[in-house]
């Protein structure tokens, strides 16, 4: 399995288990078996005369070329010439002694040209060093071999230069991240909108490959896209009726009606909360009667500047289509998405998160 040629015995065994199936006896069984093996042998020693194979290689072929040998002659010794003479001389290939020492013959000339081109690419063996002799001298001289072996020699302190840069990691591959595509500013709808699509496939890219600080990169990515790129919505008026202008204004009832619950539950006697309400009540009716004895503010300066603002031309104003409606904001809801859990992941000021989050609301908005 750790040399990937597990499948080769599967072939093998499914050969045999055909063979058996079509009741061919277990003789000549082998033989075609021996035949396939032969076929392989050829393959191998074509391939040596293009490529040189490796250290690891030239292994696999010696376990092939001996596994090859060693089932031939497996295959001589059992079969019976003499036993089986007339059965395989009319049913098989090997009739006889003759045709036996064929294979063999056969077998054995195929291995000696696979082995000759094994040896040009075997590593020949490096001379070793004469044996060191441990034993006592053999005389009293100084000069005794037993004394004196390698004193001819030079002894070299040779220090390992090369770094260890530690276990390799093997980097992935992922599609390249430009993040200049994103335009300078967008100047029509269309420009904002392919900012936007532009923005979040970085965004995924930057998520799903496991970018270095992509938490950063997301967030200031954002951040820059929708609120220096992408315009703000432009404020516009709205004309509401009576009805509406009550509706606008239940909010301010309910919190009048909950400070009053408030000033209740403080257990504050009646004489108090009476003479507290009669004042409040008093001081209203000074500032009305002032307002109207004295001339009424001028509120023209402010109007025509409102006016000014409303008229003003925005990108987002304009018809648009339902399928351009729901897919930007199907990506604004993944932009906000890739945000929150940016923020969220980071030490960011309140500010960021409000002001970027408000751009993609009143985007929302003006979209809707």
């Amino acid at each position: 399995q750790k040399s990937k040629t597990a499948y080769v015995k599967c072939i093998f065994e499914a050969f045999h288990y055909l063979l058996m199936q079509r009741e061919v006896i277990e003789v000549e069984a082998d033989q075609l078996r021996l035949a396939v093996y032969m076929e392989l042998m050829n393959m191998l020693e074509k391939d040596l005369h293009i490529c040189m194979p490796q250290d690891s290689e030239v292994r696999v072929c010696d376990m092939a070329i001996r596994e090859i040998s060693r089932f031939a002659v497996d295959i001589v010794d059992r079969l019976d010439v003499d036993a089986h003479s007339k059965r395989m001389s009319t049913k098989t290939d090997i009739a006889g002694r003759e045709d036996v020492s064929f294979v063999l013959n056969s077998v054995h000339c195929l291995v000696d040209k696979v082995n000759q081109r094994l040896a040009l690419s075997r590593v020949k063996d490096s001379d070793l060093p004469p044996t060191l002799k441990l034993r006592q001298p053999a005389t009293d001289s100084p000069n005794d071999p037993a004394l004196t072996q390698f004193a001819n020699h030079l002894s070299w302190d040779v220090i390992n230069i090369d770094p260890d840069p530690g276990q390799s990691v093997s980097l992935h591959k992922g599609n390249p991240i430009d993040l200049l595509q994103i335009p300078q500013k967008a100047n029509t709808r269309r420009e904002a909108i392919r900012a936007m699509r532009m923005c979040e496939k970085m965004a995924n890219l930057m998520e799903h490959q496991k970018t270095k600080n992509c938490k950063f990169l997301i967030l200031n990515l954002i951040q820059h896209v929708f609120t220096q790129v992408i315009p703000v919505p432009k404020p516009r008026g709205v004309d509401l009726n009576e009805a509406d202008l009550y509706t606008s204004g239940r909010k301010e009832r309910r919190h009048t009606l909950q400070r009053e619950e408030k000033n209740k539950t403080k257990k504050i006697g009646l004489k108090n909360f009476m003479m507290k309400k009669t004042a409040e009540e008093k001081k209203v009716n000074s500032s009305t009667s002032y307002l109207s004895s004295a001339e009424s503010p001028d509120f023209t300066t402010g109007e025509s500047h409102e006016k000014e603002v409303l008229a003003q031309p925005c990108i987002w104003d304009g018809d648009i289509t339902y399928e351009v409606q729901v897919e930007s904001m199907l990506c604004l809801q993944r932009l906000m998405e890739h945000f929150v859990a940016a923020y969220f992941s980071l030490h960011q000021s309140r500010a960021l998160g409000i002001i970027t989050t408000g751009c993609i609301a009143a985007i929302s908005d003006a979209l809707m």
